[in-house]
């Protein structure tokens, strides 16, 4: 009973993304002809069109161009919402409202011809309450105000082509079956999105809007730097008036890395950002220019050329050999530090005892 009803409210909120979907493909194709209309125009009549003509015509096309961007983007967006149009719902009741309210929780927002939201974008005010609450009171703040309420019901989905495949109902963030069925997917050679598995903790780091600075801390492979890819775009959401894509800024190690997280932005719906690599930016800074290598280059070289120089020193510093003389030389180092009292500048003495310590 329960997939039956959400298999219905899937149905319906498909059937509407397919009508939005067809109703901006009709808009493009007429924009389309309109433009071609407009320079066929523009050819024919250009011996006969004055200056401020020709200035509107010019104007009226970069409309239509934008205005098609715009259109297109809009048709990317619901085209990934068909297949998989949200993947939470919550069920709030407001602070002094009978009624509860049940809210679905997508990558991307969607309202329907009478502006009713179906969807709420995971970066939207009131999908916080799914991020940082448990079932109980809770609240979401919303421009400079908050709305105070209960918990009532957290819902998480998988929705595969169109398709419901899991459905669990639960009173954390993410359900203990559900996050492992999300982490025992196959993985890919690029970052993925975290939005469906982003904890309180997390949350918190995403869409903090008061700290000027902001340094993520962890170990290697703790999230970091999928966190604050999603912080950008909570960040693009937010601020959309006043930041744009192109304000934003990756200081990338190398190429691999930049390439691992290309898809993340686009896929949440934002332009993809701007990337220089470290060495591309402290270049210019030095006088000394740099040879940059990865390991993969010097494994070409080491198959290719196996007798050189570079081939005999890349086997020799992945030898047992390297290891122990380099293991020995650490030692001696030790050895001869803390053998005798250091004199410094002819006058101060820093006794063997300090140093040690």
């Amino acid at each position: 009973m329960l997939n039956t009803k959400e298999n219905e409210h899937l149905k319906e909120v498909i059937t509407k993304i397919e009508k939005k979907i067809k109703q901006i493909d009709g808009t493009v194709n007429a924009n389309e002809q309109a433009y071609k209309d407009i320079k066929k125009y523009t050819v024919d009549y250009k011996n006969e069109l004055d200056k401020y003509e020709v200035y509107n015509h010019q104007q009226n096309l970069s409309f239509i161009d934008k205005r098609n961007n715009f259109e297109t983007n809009i048709s990317k967006k619901l085209a990934y919402l068909k297949g998989a149009p949200y993947f939470s719902k919550i069920k709030f009741q407001f602070e002094d409202d009978e009624d509860v309210e049940n809210f679905y929780i997508g990558r991307y927002g969607f309202a329907d011809e009478f502006g009713q939201q179906l969807i709420y974008d995971w970066r939207a005010p009131i999908s916080s309450l799914y991020y940082d609450f448990s079932l109980g009171s809770a609240y979401y703040e919303s421009l400079g105000e908050r709305f105070h309420g209960y918990l009532k019901g957290k819902r998480q989905f998988e929705i595969e082509n169109g398709a419901l495949r899991v459905v669990v109902d639960t009173d954390d963030t993410v359900n203990d079956e559900f996050l492992m069925n999300e982490l025992s997917k196959n993985t890919s050679s690029e970052m993925k999105t975290i939005i469906h598995t982003i904890q309180k903790e997390q949350n918190e780091v995403i869409r903090d809007v008061k700290a000027k600075n902001l340094i993520i801390q962890g170990v290697a492979g703790s999230g970091k730097t999928s966190i604050a890819l999603h912080r950008i775009a909570y960040l693009l959401y937010q601020k959309r008036e006043e930041l744009q894509a192109s304000d934003v800024l990756i200081l990338s190690p190398n190429d691999v890395f930049s390439s691992y997280i290309s898809t993340v932005l686009p896929e949440l719906g934002e332009d993809e950002l701007n990337q220089l690599e470290i060495t591309q930016l402290v270049q210019p800074m030095i006088e000394e220019k740099l040879k940059v290598t990865d390991k993969q280059d010097e494994i070409d070289q080491m198959i290719e050329k196996p007798m050189s120089k570079e081939a005999k020193t890349f086997l020799y510093k992945r030898s047992e050999k390297f290891f122990l003389s380099l293991k020995n030389h650490i030692q001696q180092l030790n050895n001869r530090l803390f053998s005798e009292d250091i004199i410094v500048d002819h006058h101060y003495t820093f006794s063997k005892k300090n140093w040690k310590k």
